[in-house]
């Protein structure tokens, strides 16, 4: 594992202008599937409907400028998030996933519809009703990759943990009923996160066995920012803590596969700190029970 580098007066982003290899981001998401709305899906959504020519269901003016409106006090972009087509597919690829477990499912054209894919998969490890710690695969048609490079190859959707009843501004007010997904322990809480990164590196591998067989491309480097560090964080940790939990479980993904990927881990103060824990082998002090949290999460070293 590596940090993103930012290009030369730049920050790290989802996706670069210029890439060495094929390449998928992470992003965070939210439980109803959709790409765009607020936070960082929302700054990706922007990035695929601007520069990558992807339906995210965003408006503009005649001017050029997002229509907003109102949302608790706040301007918001305006999104319609029902029509988001990789909601679509998500939802069916999700209900495949429940069926077959720890399998990498993968979408026929008529779930993929309008998405500007050549390929759509899924996976999840949860009997959850809902797709908390569920991850997807796009590749995109390579008319559709960002930045017009080809090497812009893909996106990576997940679920996190559910640590509160929250959703970002321009993402609608969360359903009370949603409250009975938190996992409000914490120690489940971190495992859920340590099972999504790990979830999400073998989907990876997944896809790139079917890949090889299937002229498509290969996956070789994959960004993650923190999952569940920010709108969803339980209350009583902090994102340094869900980074670990999750680099963690990118870890076991990495142990787990023979072959190449690369992982980047976007720069941040949490991230950062985390991943030096993790160099050193470090649990969080205020892990309560590390008998219980470390005998699920920590790998064999």
């Amino acid at each position: 594992m590596t940090f993103a580098q930012a290009p030369p007066g730049g920050f790290a982003s989802s996706y670069e202008k210029v890439q060495n290899d094929n390449y998928a981001f992470l992003i965070p998401g939210d439980e109803e599937l959709f790409v765009g709305g607020g936070s960082l899906n929302g700054a990706v959504g922007k990035l695929l409907f601007e520069h990558a020519k992807q339906p995210i269901q965003f408006e503009k003016d005649n001017d050029g400028k997002y229509v907003t409106v109102k949302e608790n006090g706040k301007d918001v972009p305006k999104f319609t998030k029902d029509t988001c087509p990789y909601k679509k597919t998500q939802k069916a690829l999700f209900d495949k996933g429940l069926k077959t477990k720890n399998t990498m499912v993968i979408a026929d054209k008529s779930e993929i519809g309008s998405l500007p894919v050549v390929f759509s998969g899924g996976r999840t490890y949860s009997d959850c009703s809902h797709p908390f710690g569920s991850v997807f695969i796009h590749i995109f048609k390579p008319e559709n990759c960002p930045f017009g490079e080809q090497q812009n190859a893909a996106l990576l959707y997940t679920v996190g943990a559910l640590g509160q009843n929250a959703k970002a501004p321009g993402e609608g007010t969360p359903d009370p009923a949603r409250a009975a997904f938190i996992k409000n322990d914490v120690k489940d809480f971190l495992y859920e996160i340590n099972q999504t990164g790990e979830s999400t590196v073998q989907l990876v591998f997944d896809y790139n066995q079917h890949a090889k067989k299937m002229n498509l491309p290969v996956i070789k480097i994959i960004r993650l920012p923190v999952v569940s560090g920010g709108v969803f964080i339980h209350p009583d940790i902090t994102p340094k803590e869900v980074a670990l939990a999750l680099i963690w479980g990118a870890h076991n993904g990495l142990s787990k596969n023979g072959g190449e990927l690369s992982i980047e881990l976007m720069p941040g103060k949490a991230t950062e700190e985390a991943y030096a824990d993790y160099q050193s082998k470090k649990t969080p002090s205020d892990w309560k029970d590390q008998k219980d949290v470390f005998g699920k999460i920590r790998p064999i070293f």
